[in-house]
């Protein structure tokens, strides 16, 4: 019996084939994988709600501080040492206790260990000695969180009292003094007055961080990251957890920003 053998123009033609099939169904398999990534991401989101929920029953209402430093004359909610909002809310976690971040090594711990998003790039060091992509969670500053640094410096807002529609975490990008925080844009100090990708809507801070003594830094989305389909998991006020368009959040779409002009938050 005679078999007719493929010829290599059919062999090709069939490769061809299988590549074009390959290519139209990656982008598919690809959005697919993300779209998981984010489901976990958000778990992760729902979750720091309970937990910052947990934190504020136990301290008057009030969210933990953005940073702490625990010196002579100050008064602290979380001992000694230098803290962070992660910090705070990480037995509420399971995740441990307290840790001392005057340790540089426990720092670089919470940051790389601490809930981190299963779509952010690993952590490395920048060319100025500081390590990037620390935090893959940041929080609302000053919209939701503040600097305790001294007792007479603002605390972090009351939970209760911030509006519903007001985000106090999302997605990171880790950059460089952003580590666990993200600017409000919605703050002269932090106004984006920027285009970088040229949509019409401002995108990037230009203008000096008042807390950066090494000179002005430009902060596309002032630490926002949009890692999952063109948007970021954020957790608002009100415990709720949900995907938010990067469009939706440049452009303040219900006010997700917050504002710090309402003082009553923090009184």
């Amino acid at each position: 019996m005679n078999r007719r053998a493929f010829t290599l123009i059919e062999i090709l033609v069939i490769i061809a084939i299988i590549a074009i099939v390959a290519a139209i169904l990656y982008p598919v398999f690809a959005k697919a994988r993300e779209k998981g990534r984010q489901i976990s991401c958000l778990s992760n989101f729902k979750q720091c709600g309970l937990a910052f929920s947990q934190y504020a029953s136990d301290w008057e209402g009030r969210l933990p501080p953005l940073w702490l430093i625990d010196t002579a004359g100050s008064e602290t909610e979380v001992g000694t040492g230098i803290g962070s909002w992660a910090t705070c809310i990480m037995p509420y976690l399971g995740e441990g206790t307290q840790v001392d971040m005057t340790n540089y090594d426990n720092a670089y711990l919470v940051g790389t260990k601490f809930m981190r998003c299963p779509s952010a790039p690993t952590p490395g060091y920048t060319l100025y000695g500081g390590l990037d992509n620390l935090y893959t969670i940041g929080v609302n500053y000053p919209g939701a969180f503040s600097y305790v640094l001294r007792y007479w410096l603002p605390r972090s807002a009351i939970l209760d009292k911030l509006p519903t529609t007001t985000f106090i975490a999302a997605d990171c990008s880790g950059l460089r003094y952003c580590h666990g925080f993200i600017y409000t844009p919605g703050e002269p100090d932090f106004t984006l007055a920027t285009d970088t990708d040229n949509d019409g809507i401002p995108d990037t801070m230009t203008g000096p961080n008042q807390f950066d003594v090494q000179g002005p830094h430009y902060y596309p989305y002032n630490g926002v990251a949009f890692r999952h389909n063109d948007g970021a998991n954020m957790l608002f006020a009100d415990g709720h957890a949900k995907w938010v368009a990067r469009k939706s959040w440049l452009s303040n779409v219900d006010q997700v920003w917050g504002s710090t002009a309402d003082s009553t938050v923090y009184q």
